[in-house]
């Protein structure tokens, strides 16, 4: 069986008439880990008489260690009432690059041009809220000891310990752990020698994943001289494409595309999702050595930032 498969979950509608939750508020930068920040949205007046021209500026920064394809758009308020169509609304502004020894991410900023419509008041004071949209990928690599019964009897009658390390973890807002034991020892000639581990997956860039029930595509690669099958052995479920109704002009904007026959799996409620795989061992070293289980997670995240208008009649 192939050791090296991707696994992938299903990316839904986005909808540029979705309803505001949970935003920031005011002209500060997004808060979270890693990822693609909001630095600053604002109107570049505070107050405005309607009918007159008044403009929109967004800027992001990549703050983590992945590319990042980044579409940005105004939501919380009618945007054809403000003169700003849908197709200029959602503007793609690009792929920015990650941090770089110490570099600083890329960083893209665009301005709309809008013009303040009518009130039906004196004043109304409008709350208007940039939505950035944008793809990522969380790298994780979880160092194991295989080792043989010999060898580890050895290391415990000389006091030795045997220690695998922690999970070395990319910047991301999605983060992911790996954890099983320190070891695994050759079988006492079992059928079909195996040992478990949980992968711990986490929202904690304080944004959104976007799509149904919070979907990640997942990709792994089990040690060498082990088998798994995603489906099977970790519970995961295939992905079978996109319908033609969940083709989105955002997604058309990113050009990213998702093929059918990956496997995916979806957080709950948006905050964490833990899954257990069974791996099988096809081979052992003759004394010790460390093997690596990797794993990636591509997914579409989303940041609010809202700002303040009034326009008056």
């Amino acid at each position: 069986m192939n050791q090296r498969r991707l696994c992938v979950f299903v990316l839904l509608l986005i909808t540029s008439s979705v309803l505001v939750s949970g935003c920031l508020t005011g002209n500060g930068e997004s808060t979270g880990n890693g990822g693609v920040n909001i630095v600053r949205f604002e109107s570049n007046m505070p107050s405005v008489q309607s009918g007159e021209n008044v403009r929109f500026y967004v800027s992001v920064e990549n703050t983590g260690d992945a590319a990042s394809k980044v579409v940005a758009g105004i939501i919380g308020i009618d945007a054809n009432a403000w003169g700003i169509s849908e197709a200029s609304n959602w503007q793609y502004l690009g792929e920015l690059f990650p941090v770089r020894d110490e570099v600083a991410g890329e960083t893209a900023d665009y301005t709309w041009d809008a013009k303040a419509p009518p009130v039906a008041t004196t004043s109304f004071q409008f709350q208007p809220v940039a939505r950035v949209y944008y793809t990522y990928e969380t790298s994780a690599s979880k160092p194991i000891w295989f080792v043989s019964g010999d060898e580890l009897e050895r290391i415990i009658r000389s006091g030795e310990t045997l220690e695998s390390g922690p999970t070395a973890v990319s910047s991301g807002p999605v983060s992911v752990d790996i954890r099983t034991g320190d070891f695994v020892k050759a079988g006492s000639g079992a059928a079909n020698p195996a040992f478990y581990l949980q992968i711990h997956i986490e929202n904690s860039g304080g944004g959104f994943i976007e799509g149904s029930e919070s979907p990640v595509f997942i990709y792994l690669e089990a040690p060498a001289g082990t088998e798994l099958n995603p489906e099977e052995d970790c519970s995961l479920s295939t992905y079978s494409g996109l319908n033609d109704h969940e083709v989105d002009p955002v997604l058309s904007k990113m050009g990213w595309t998702i093929e059918p026959g990956y496997y995916y799996t979806k957080l709950w409620d948006g905050k964490s999702k833990d899954i257990v795989c069974e791996v099988r061992i096809q081979s052992m070293p003759v004394i010790k050595e460390a093997r690596y289980f990797n794993v990636r997670l591509y997914y579409m995240y989303y940041k609010d930032i809202s700002t303040s208008i009034t326009v008056k009649r």
